[in-house]
């Protein structure tokens, strides 16, 4: 492994530094040794170090200093920039009414799309959903069951074709081909045509659609269980785009 590459992996995560830790400008010297030895850029967002060199240390009661690194999407993963963020501390977002209400208002819409969708799935595997009551059940994982290992494959195999298909000819196409997000299309064409332009066909829909349809038949001709698509078919043509999923993506790709 190249030194390079382990200086990559260390900054492969978002770190959290107090201002008023004597480490961290030690490891703000550490951070742009390393981008100069990647040629990478780096983006004080925030005017944390004044003219000097020095660490502003003004809000460190209040402020937490955030180092983001961004990937270069090819195989290599290059570090290409990483900036540097102030952020509120989260117990200063709880003292704010702006804060509670911001978490108040994405859990309440977490909480009712989970619901939604695991009575969804219990309709369609014809099963009694009971909804959990312990705050731990609220606040950790979906019980909807996971994706059939028939379903992941197909979809898997969708995403490689059209990355063989599209990828030269659109260059912003690879990076949105992959699973997760063809998924999350998979399930709400909306979402697909705000997400894949180049699937639009000329009736206006984009041809998730038919290749459900007709996954489907192949799956039935197998004797696979179809319950999954059934499911996507059922609801993809009319469900809305939730802004709480598409913040959580945008999120997800910085984080």
């Amino acid at each position: 492994m190249t030194e390079t590459t382990k200086r990559n992996n260390r900054l492969n995560t978002i770190e959290t530094l107090a201002l008023d830790d004597e480490k961290t400008l030690a490891r703000l010297a550490e951070i742009q040794n390393e981008a100069e030895q990647a040629n990478a850029v780096i983006y004080d967002v925030s005017g944390i170090v004044d003219e000097n060199g020095n660490l502003k240390i003004d809000r460190a009661e209040t402020h937490d200093l955030q180092i983001i690194p961004t990937f270069s999407a090819d195989e290599s993963k290059k570090l290409v920039n990483v900036a540097l963020a102030l952020t509120p501390k989260f117990s200063e977002v709880l003292k704010s009414e702006i804060g509670l209400k911001y978490l108040s208002d994405s859990y309440f819409s977490k909480v009712i799309k989970r619901i939604r969708d695991n009575l969804r799935q219990a309709i369609v595997e014809n099963k009694t959903y009971s909804l959990p009551l312990e705050i731990s059940d609220f606040l950790t994982s979906s019980r909807t069951p996971s994706q059939s290992a028939e379903l992941k494959r197909a979809i898997a195999e969708l995403v490689k074709m059209l990355v063989a298909k599209f990828a030269s000819k659109y260059p912003y196409a690879k990076p949105l081909l992959t699973a997760k997000t063809m998924t999350s299309a998979l399930a709400n064409e909306a979402f697909a045509k705000q997400v894949y332009p180049f699937l639009i066909a000329k009736d206006g829909n984009t041809i998730l659609q038919k290749w459900l349809e007709s996954t489907k038949q192949a799956f039935a001709s197998k004797g696979i269980a179809t319950a999954e698509i059934d499911s996507l078919l059922e609801t993809r043509l009319t469900a809305e785009l939730d802004d709480s999923a598409e913040d959580e993506s945008s999120l997800d790709d910085l984080f």
